[in-house]
């Protein structure tokens, strides 16, 4: 379309108009030949979007709802929740292990006790074989000891130190005994501190004093995701009670009916049973005050 020239008068009221005018100022009459002022918009067209400023995301048209943004939610924590006063302190678990040491040094006295017994010490007789068979006595006991305070420590978190002292092996993830496996590497750790250095092992043991978290966990317990804690604190699993236990296994065994199991029908309440009496029918009566129904 064309464009009012400049010096263009208005076609209703005479007024003259200014260049590119697109009402008349004095009348308000649309003049003759001047631009749209707007584009119109197709019916089923998208409507158009306005930009947004640069840093913010674009307005969603009518509507449409924009999705929200769900919050970073952190992942829930899977250690075992440690109570203030519930870990066992350095010096107990210290203590702990000089005492399964001691426990394993008597078992070796006693089977060179046995072997001095026997007279199979080296230099007492004259046969060297009967003397290097004696000597594995010793060993022997001392491996059995040692095998007992490995499944003692996985099946209840208690060994012989453990027990006197009063403390408790366990996982960290559930708090229950931590198994054959993590005990087995947790003690496989304190064996390498004591080859690098014959006393890396005590090192090793109260490695804890060093972690500033609240469980004061050991480098072996670390590797082995293990916790010591005190004995009154460990979590115990709920059983039954043990008369109900009891009863329910010696019913099963003997092919009786355990009350509380599918298809078991309850016994009849003790005592006289009571018939109950039948309804007793209304009686219609019809005819004058004191003279009988017929």
């Amino acid at each position: 379309m064309s464009t009012p020239a400049h010096g263009a008068t208005c076609r209703t009221c005479g007024a003259p108009l200014e260049p590119g005018a697109v009402f008349c100022a004095d009348c308000g009459a649309r003049v003759a030949g001047a631009p749209e002022p707007f584009a119109p918009v197709r019916s089923g067209a998208p409507t158009p979007v306005a930009a947004a400023p640069v840093g913010l995301a674009p307005t969603p048209p009518p509507g449409e709802s924009r999705p929200v943004p769900r919050r970073a939610v952190a992942a829930p924590s899977t250690a075992y929740p440690v109570a203030p006063g519930s870990v066992a302190s350095i010096g107990s678990r210290a203590l702990a292990f000089a005492i399964d040491g001691l426990v394993l040094l008597v078992a070796y006295g006693i089977g060179y006790g046995v072997v001095a017994a026997t007279g199979n010490l080296p230099g007492s007789v004259a046969d060297p074989g009967a003397t290097r068979v004696a000597l594995l006595l010793p060993g022997l006991l001392g491996l059995l000891v040692g095998i007992g305070q490995w499944v003692a420590e996985a099946t209840t978190g208690a060994t012989v130190g453990n027990a006197v002292v009063g403390i408790r092996t366990v996982s960290s993830r559930t708090g229950r005994p931590a198994g054959l496996l993590a005990i087995l590497v947790r003690q496989l750790v304190v064996a390498v501190g004591f080859l690098v250095c014959l006393v890396g092992e005590w090192i090793v043991v109260v490695s804890g004093a060093w972690d500033s978290s609240p469980a004061q966990r050991g480098w072996h317990d670390k590797a082995a995701g293990t916790l010591v804690l005190r004995a009154g604190r460990v979590a115990r699993a709920p059983v039954a009670a043990p008369s109900t236990a009891w009863s329910a296994a010696v019913a099963r065994t003997m092919g009786d009916p355990v009350a509380g199991e599918p298809g078991v029908v309850p016994d009849p309440p003790a005592g006289p049973v009571v018939a109950a009496e039948p309804p007793v029918a209304p009686v219609l009566v019809t005819g004058a005050p004191g003279v009988p129904p017929a």
